[in-house]
């Protein structure tokens, strides 16, 4: 799993102010995990809703929810949970091309984001495209639904481009369309 730029930065602020990795354990006792923070344990701590007072136990009969102690507001959980998701939407990681309107365009069948793709052609050409998330990765489509998706034109982009710079130019023309 690759982690955000914001994971990491905050891995290394914690790190620097010298906050200790303990796991804790019931009974009060404790022990030092590690000697530094790994993205993987704050990407959890993040993502567990035990820290705004929701412990989910997963037995053979299914998960068993109680309260306990809130650490931090519902607010604030819900906010990081934000957070997550609009680095996870927006993350490059290893893109090799800045696709510009990645993540901008939505699916109508079912409601993923567009993201960039650039098949290569039998000629070796690489052509710049967007396809539905879900055409390129889910496997909880169904196969039509995958099939349905409509893939766009990378050439899009200018198009895009070229309304924005007619805009920028002189936004009369649109101002008194709207």
């Amino acid at each position: 799993m690759r982690f955000s730029a914001a994971i990491l930065d905050e891995c290394r602020r914690m790190d620097a102010l010298g906050v200790s990795v303990e796991q804790r354990y019931a009974g009060g006792t404790s022990r030092v995990a590690a000697q530094s923070w790994r993205p993987s344990r704050l990407h959890f701590i993040l993502k567990n809703p035990g820290y705004h007072g929701r412990h989910v136990l997963k037995s053979k009969n299914g998960p068993i929810e109680r309260e306990v102690p809130a650490l931090v507001d519902r607010a604030t959980w819900d906010a990081a949970q934000a957070g997550l998701a609009r680095n996870q939407r927006v993350s490059t990681r290893n893109a090799k091309r800045k696709y510009l309107l990645r993540g901008l365009i939505t699916c109508t069948l079912c409601g993923r984001r567009y993201v960039g793709a650039s098949p290569r052609q039998r000629s070796g050409k690489v052509k710049v495209e967007y396809r539905c998330a879900g055409q390129l990765t889910s496997a909880s489509l169904h196969a039509a639904e995958r099939r349905r998706s409509k893939t766009l034109p990378g050439d899009l982009e200018d198009t895009v481009w070229s309304d924005c710079r007619r805009f920028i130019d002189d936004p009369g023309e649109t101002l008194r369309e709207a």
